[in-house]
């Protein structure tokens, strides 16, 4: 049973096992409603979070469980919560589930009277995969708070640009780097005092790898300069730490170059 935007239905609704109460925004039911177990509520918004999807003149009765379905014809705004129904005086959340496509990114919860309320999560990670399989996630209260991402789709493009400081977002995130701070980069020293003779130690420094980011190593090489090309990976060195310390190859006549 679909019902349109704003329309007021004044018969009694009984929605059986295996059916969809479907309406848009602003509609209302002035007759009695019944929920049969396994059947569906189907909610779209096309106005603001305060507005109510639909309005109820009396409880309805719930019999089993019941799955709520939920789209959106404008964004929804992130640890934001929508008003699903009003009057409804439910008592029990447990009696409703959110479906597979919505459960992901929101919470669906019972207000102090006892209608359904929908909020935005941000408490969830970003994983990023590159091939192969990774244990990287990206908390998205991280990359809410870092770029200017309002909506799902907009995340991988979000992560995958380059920051103020000249590395993608998300790298960032894996060094404890400010992508939006131009400055917020990684800064290394040079020392030719150090032993053995004949070497350089370069520490990598401004590393704040975030704790417990497990499963994934972030290691910094040294690369020395040949002729017109480079050495690659001529030392390298763990910086989950914080601090990469090198001890570069030995040096001998002329001048080095590293990166």
């Amino acid at each position: 049973l679909c019902i349109s935007n704003g329309v007021a239905l004044a018969n009694a609704v009984n929605i059986d096992s295996g059916a969809t109460l479907e309406y848009l925004d602003g509609a209302s039911i002035s007759g009695a409603v019944t929920l049969a177990g396994g059947s569906a509520i189907a909610l779209r918004f096309t106005t603001d979070a305060t507005a109510p999807c639909i309005s109820f003149a009396s409880a309805p009765t719930v019999n089993g469980k019941v799955t709520v379905n939920v789209s959106a014809d404008v964004a929804l705004q992130f640890e934001t919560s929508y008003m699903l129904t009003s009057g409804a005086h439910f008592a029990d959340i447990s009696n409703f589930t959110l479906d597979s496509s919505s459960a992901g990114w929101a919470d669906l919860s019972l207000d102090a009277n006892g209608d359904l309320v929908l909020t935005r999560k941000s408490h969830f990670y970003i994983r990023i995969a590159d091939g192969a399989a990774s244990d990287l996630a990206v908390p998205f209260q991280w990359i809410y708070d870092k770029t200017a991402v309002g909506s799902i789709s907009e995340i991988e493009t979000a992560l995958t640009s380059d920051g103020e400081n000249g590395i993608p977002v998300w790298q960032s995130y894996c060094l404890g780097l400010n992508p939006n701070d131009a400055q917020s980069v990684v800064l290394c020293e040079a020392s030719a005092d150090q032993p053995p003779a004949g070497t350089v130690r370069i520490t990598a420094r401004n590393l704040n790898v975030p704790e417990g980011l497990s499963g994934v190593a972030v290691t910094a090489y040294l690369d020395r300069k040949n002729g017109n090309g480079w050495d690659e990976g001529v030392a390298s060195a763990d910086v989950a730490s914080g601090t990469a310390t090198f001890t570069s190859p030995e040096i001998g006549d002329g001048i080095s170059f590293f990166e």
